[in-house]
């Protein structure tokens, strides 16, 4: 299967509360790729899909609150991407319940790909926003 899935240290965006959300994101995410081999009817594989994503639904919501509470200006933005993921993560899971062509392999490319990519383009800016926000002399 793929290499190993950790988490690193350059994928901190310095809040410490969504970095751990992430950290464990990560963690079903190594937990899948020890167990995708066993196969997709495995009850493990099948459990922690269930609970990657409903992990993943509990830190979007997490993380949004967040960003109000921070005023983030792209609010609004992020919060699409939030649903475009899981929309999209829903049409592979159906397809992989249909055998439609779509591999555990690919459920693994597109997580990884996903998180790895969302972490380190999207979430750092909220990092960012937050070291302004609290580093501002003037709060409003």
């Amino acid at each position: 299967m793929s290499d190993q899935i950790v988490w690193k240290d350059e994928y901190k965006i310095g809040v410490a509360k969504i970095d751990n959300q992430h950290r464990k994101l990560f963690d079903y995410l190594e937990r899948l790729r020890l167990f995708l081999p066993r196969g997709l009817q495995n009850p493990v594989v099948g459990s922690t899909i269930k609970d990657l994503v409903d992990y993943t639904q509990f830190h979007f919501k997490e993380e949004e609150k967040f960003m109000r509470q921070i005023d983030f200006v792209d609010l609004e933005k992020h919060s699409e991407l939030h649903k475009d993921l899981l929309k999209e993560l829903a049409d592979i899971l159906r397809r992989l319940k249909r055998d439609d062509n779509y591999t555990g392999l690919d459920l693994m490319a597109f997580l990884r790909h996903w998180i790895v990519d969302h972490v380190i383009r999207e979430d750092v800016r909220i990092g960012k926003a937050y070291e302004e926000a609290t580093s501002s002399p003037t709060s409003s």
